[in-house]
């Protein structure tokens, strides 16, 4: 497409109609001719009006054609192809790199299905070259800019296909190569989808250049901020014969939220109705016989306005649990044969509070009982 720097210029393009008059306007000169004797020559008027008729149309054409040359070249023509990215309007195509988090943090809240929207939103934005780069605690995928419809495609195909990784991210190394994709000239600009969390981004992006536009979605947020969370259960002993049981719930809302936490044991139903403060972990107890058969279980907490509620189970142990083993080398396998190192060693990691299980059980043996099938099994070595 043909534009001009200065249009204006082209205002003069009227004053071609000059030529034309001047030679409208020119009358023909005579030509005087020295005759031996002019008594029997006639005089001949010179003519009072120019002529009527064009005359010399070659040389009016070329006056025509410098002037309009002249013109044009004030004017400041410039040709953009469409195969360059111009744009219908006369504004220059940006170049966009997509940056999507694949780490850890996005395979929850929902982040991987707001993911999807915001790629669809992009595919409905302005035209231009677009590539992407998916990473987590490095660059996992990439693909150079290029046809904006053939990248979201594939991006879209890239995250139906792959769950996000179990790495915590790190987009210092995603940034760096989103730049190298963009070049260092025309426009550009990055968009980055993210959950943004703050151990993953740190100060990354002010190290992106001013003349670099970045557009920021976050995602997982909507789901996050009326979220309730079960985050841990873990077992103590409770007495004799009786066990306690203590979990943490989050209410990630700002507002107050009433729940339901419930689990069975032996076929007894525990459970109890909270009331949860806005912004803060409440801890729960429940106290019960400890099972005579124990078996892995769930506790659950349940409310009907939680959008996410993958996090609302935990399973686990109702008793103790197994101790890890610490194996004591001697010569004879025995702990009761003469070696006070390993009773005392015995003595000390058998102590706990009425609050606490026994962690550590120490295993006599000998040199023989350490192999490929035990090795997993043994916390510690004490020769």
């Amino acid at each position: 497409m043909l534009t001009f720097t200065q249009p204006l210029f082209l205002i003069a393009l009227a004053g071609l109609v000059l030529p034309v008059l001047i030679h409208r306007i020119s009358r023909a000169r005579p030509i005087p001719w020295p005759f031996p004797s002019i008594s029997r020559i006639r005089q001949t008027p010179l003519p009072r009006h120019g002529s009527r008729s064009l005359t010399d149309l070659l040389l009016l054409l070329l006056r025509l054609l410098l002037l309009a040359l002249l013109i044009t070249a004030l004017a400041g023509p410039a040709w953009h192809s469409s195969e360059s990215g111009s744009l219908a309007t006369g504004q220059q195509a940006t170049t966009t790199v997509i940056l999507l988090d694949h780490s850890s943090s996005m395979s929850g809240w929902g982040a991987m299905e707001e993911a999807r929207e915001v790629l669809e939103q992009i595919g409905s934005a302005e035209e231009g070259s677009t590539g992407w780069i998916v990473f987590a605690n490095s660059v996992v995928a990439e693909q150079l800019p290029g046809q904006k419809q053939g990248a979201l495609d594939s991006i879209r195909e890239y995250i139906r296909e792959n769950e996000p990784t179990g790495t915590i991210g790190d987009p210092e190394a995603a940034l760096s190569r989103g730049l190298e994709l963009l070049g260092e000239t025309g426009l550009r600009k990055l968009i980055i989808i993210s959950d943004f969390q703050t151990s993953d981004w740190k100060d990354a992006l002010p190290f992106i250049p001013d003349e670099i536009g970045i557009e920021l979605h976050r995602v997982g947020k909507s789901n996050r901020d009326r979220n309730i969370s079960l985050h841990s259960v873990r077992t103590l002993p409770g007495g004799e014969d009786r066990i306690r049981i203590l979990s943490d719930i989050m209410n990630f809302s700002s507002e107050e939220m009433t729940a339901i936490l419930e689990t069975t044991i032996d076929g007894n139903v525990l459970s109890q109705e909270l009331t949860l403060k806005p912004g803060v972990r409440t801890p729960v107890v429940f106290e019960t016989d400890a099972p005579r058969y124990p078996e892995t279980v769930w506790m659950e907490i349940r409310n009907g306005d939680d959008p996410y509620q993958r996090d609302n189970r935990i399973s686990f142990l109702p008793s103790a649990p197994p101790p890890l083993n610490v194996i004591a080398l001697n010569p004879t396998g025995n702990l009761a044969d003469g070696n006070e190192e390993t009773f005392f060693i015995d003595q000390a990691l058998q102590i706990a509070s009425t609050q606490e299980w026994i962690q550590f059980s120490v295993l006599p043996t000998g040199p023989e009982a350490i192999n490929s099938d035990t090795l997993a099994r043994i916390a510690a070595v004490i020769i």
